[in-house]
């Protein structure tokens, strides 16, 4: 991470023609540094003919050990294929993961948006960790499983 705009140039300068996993580095995605004000946990996971949400107030941590020493902190849902993941249900979903106040609905709406594109991408899985929140909005990652290319070229 660089402090500003002038060390941000420097290190991306640094990447630039160099090979990474035995690929050039041909360009390098700067984003603006933002303080994060809490991080949760968002899971989609297609279980058989099922997807399946999983969501934690206990972002950006091994979230296989959350599962084992408080399972408490993780709610799960098996989403119904024929009526997907609407807002009332994935804010009631937060809810019961302990989320309250003004993000309650934001995170709902979130979580409805990428339900929806885990489901255009015919993915397996798509994990968030952390879904980092500050005043401005959201951030989040994307791990692809490119095991389905074949059916969905980028």
């Amino acid at each position: 991470m660089a402090d500003d705009a002038e060390r941000a140039a420097a290190a991306a300068a640094k990447l630039l023609g160099t090979t990474v996993n035995g690929h050039l580095v041909r360009s390098v995605y700067v984003e603006e540094r933002v303080a994060i004000a809490d991080e949760y946990y968002l899971s989609f996971v297609l279980s058989g003919a099922r997807s399946e949400v999983l969501v934690s107030r206990s972002g950006g941590v091994d979230i296989e050990e959350v599962s084992r020493t408080t399972p408490e902190k993780l709610v799960r849902l098996r989403i119904d294929p024929l009526n997907g993941l609407d807002t009332w249900i994935a804010t009631d979903l937060w809810y019961d993961a302990g989320l309250r106040g003004t993000s309650l609905p934001r995170i709902a709406a979130l979580t409805t948006k990428l339900y929806d594109a885990f489901c255009r991408a015919d993915a397996l899985l798509l994990e968030v960790n952390p879904l980092a929140i500050d005043a401005a909005g959201h951030s989040a990652r994307r791990r692809r499983d490119d095991g389905n290319r074949s059916r969905r070229p980028v």
